[in-house]
């Protein structure tokens, strides 16, 4: 059974709604709201403690409209981020009661963000033990986990090659929740070979390929901003979203099924347009996600939703 599927065709990158389905304040401006209506919401992604990441919060306003943390390359419609998952941490969430109250299906992302992998299993511990004392609050009829394994921006690495050992220990972890869960990759940290492993685990519903690469990844940064080294190097680099990520994710996609892997698998990444999600689903997606096209073309949103949940996939 493909637990995933309840969640539609068409699923919202974390954080693209906000924490909570606010929305963030460019939305505001009038002309600029993008419609996500019949989008599966996820939320921004969680770590156990509060973050502040980098951005300034005496100048949040100011941080959205001139941010110290991103730079915005508009010809060529890329971002380079290096937010650094601020936000409340998984109790401060919990207690708005806004995830609780959320009437339709959706999803909550989550990262353990510690330098070793025993405090990371802790930190996932701790964050299934809380998430479960409030379980039964939730009103919606179905709730998934992301783990989310690829945020370039949180100071620390995870070594390649332990990579699905911690997917799976930590997937274990979670399963006690008995929602599903869909673990988060990007396509420069994680082997094929390696994410072809997860077919064989229980607790593995699907996976989402991908988040923003590394700046250098492929010259990537030199190709669209200019330099060999990242402008914001001072931050730790930053991770690139954009157009350039739609072909490498398909790419990956593309492989993985050959190699026979069969979970869900959710393409997220370059998606700007509704022939886009097309390149998705012929690639071996399940579904597909929206993110940087909300900043840059908000109007198309509408559109590649409706082609999302139009079109005849893998698995109907």
């Amino acid at each position: 059974m493909d637990r995933m599927s309840v969640f539609g065709r068409c699923i919202g990158a974390a954080g693209v709604q906000g924490h909570y389905g606010e929305g963030h304040l460019h939305y505001k401006i009038p002309g600029r709201n993008p419609n996500f209506e019949r989008m599966t919401f996820t939320s921004k992604t969680q770590t156990l403690l509060e973050r502040s990441g980098n951005v300034k919060s005496a100048w949040y306003f100011w941080e959205f409209i001139f941010p110290s943390w991103a730079r915005m390359h508009f010809s060529s419609r890329h971002t380079l981020n290096v937010m650094g998952l601020p936000g409340p941490g998984i109790c401060g969430a919990l207690q708005t009661g806004q995830w609780q109250n959320r009437t339709e299906p959706f999803g909550i992302s989550i990262m353990a963000v510690e330098a070793t992998l025993e405090k990371r299993l802790d930190e996932l511990f701790r964050i299934a033990d809380i998430i479960g004392e409030h379980k039964t609050d939730f009103i919606a009829p179905s709730i998934y986990i992301q783990l989310n394994r690829s945020c370039p921006n949180t100071g620390h690495s995870i070594n390649v090659s332990e990579i699905v050992k911690e997917s799976e220990k930590g997937l274990q972890i979670l399963s006690v929740l008995g929602w599903p869960l869909q673990e988060k990759f990007a396509v420069d940290t994680a082997p094929v070979e390696a994410i072809r492993e997860l077919q064989g685990n229980p607790y593995c519903d699907g996976i989402c390929i991908g988040n923003t690469v590394k700046y250098n990844y492929r010259s990537l940064g030199k190709e669209i901003f200019g330099k060999d080294v990242s402008p914001l190097a001072r931050l730790g680099g930053g991770g690139i979203s954009g157009p350039k990520l739609l072909p490498l994710n398909c790419d990956y996609i593309k492989k993985l099924r050959d190699l026979g892997f069969e979970k869900n698998i959710n393409g997220l990444g370059g998606i700007f347009c509704p022939d886009d999600v097309d390149r998705y689903r012929n690639a071996g997606a399940d579904s597909v996600g929206i993110g940087t096209v909300a900043f840059y073309d908000p109007k198309q949103v509408a559109l590649i939703i409706q082609r999302a949940n139009s079109l005849t996939w893998r698995k109907s």
